[in-house]
């Protein structure tokens, strides 16, 4: 049974596990052309959890969670991810984990409805919404973080 559900052409996201989220938004990099060795984010993942008293993952399910982070794998001299680098390799850039619900707009497809652009943009501010409360930032005032980042304010 798959657990993708198609919205104009785009599978609605799994939520990556909150440990890997937060290992992700400190430790990995979104960089287009970068490649990680596999055994390398698999160190560098246990290095953190072990460090910051968090769980750890088997290699397969790091696969799963960076695969859901929008990293395919390959195999060239062993099996690396794409489009990912360790965080240390890349100073200059701030956390950017990827939103498949951000950046370009999706063209709609003839005969949908305009909902359907109304509906990624909520995906995506709740997407946003939910990467701020996993960040340790945001865990302790989770309202605030809504009303900041979803634009809700008191009248």
């Amino acid at each position: 049974m798959s657990h993708d559900f198609p919205l104009e052409g785009r599978p609605l996201p799994l939520t990556l596990a909150s440990s890997f989220e937060r290992f992700y938004r400190s430790s990995v990099r979104n960089v287009g052309g970068a490649r990680i060795r596999a055994r390398d984010l698999s160190d560098a993942y246990h290095a953190w959890a072990s460090l910051n008293g968090e769980p750890t993952m088997t290699f397969s399910a790091l696969r799963r969670q960076m695969e859901l982070a929008g990293h395919r794998r390959i195999q060239s001299n062993g099996v690396h991810y794409i489009d990912a680098g360790l965080a240390t390799l890349y100073p200059d850039i701030a956390d950017n984990l990827p939103n498949p619900f951000r950046g370009t707009a999706q063209p709609v497809a003839a005969g949908s409805s305009a909902l359907l652009v109304k509906l990624d943009v909520a995906l995506a501010a709740l997407l946003d919404l939910r990467h701020a409360i996993v960040a340790d930032g945001e865990r302790a005032n989770p309202a605030e973080a809504a009303q900041r980042i979803l634009g809700l304010f008191d009248r």
